[in-house]
């Protein structure tokens, strides 16, 4: 299934099948947990301080939408 062959009732009840079936909230409960484990794995590192603080900020970045 592509975007291009949806229109935007069909977009509208697939989003509405992903949230009533948790799903969503499923991926956004892992990506969470990634990235906890990410910082935790960070702050363990022997890498250097401006090398962690990139990394960490590139894992934010990765992870929040701004929509």
């Amino acid at each position: 299934m592509d975007r291009t062959s949806l229109d935007e009732t069909a977009l509208t009840e697939a989003r509405t099948i992903l949230s009533d079936t948790g799903a969503r909230s499923h991926i956004e409960d892992l990506i969470t947990t990634r990235l906890d484990e990410a910082r935790q794995a960070l702050t363990e590192t022997t890498l250097p301080p401006d090398i962690t603080i990139t990394l960490t900020d590139l894992a934010h970045q990765a992870t929040h939408r701004d929509h």
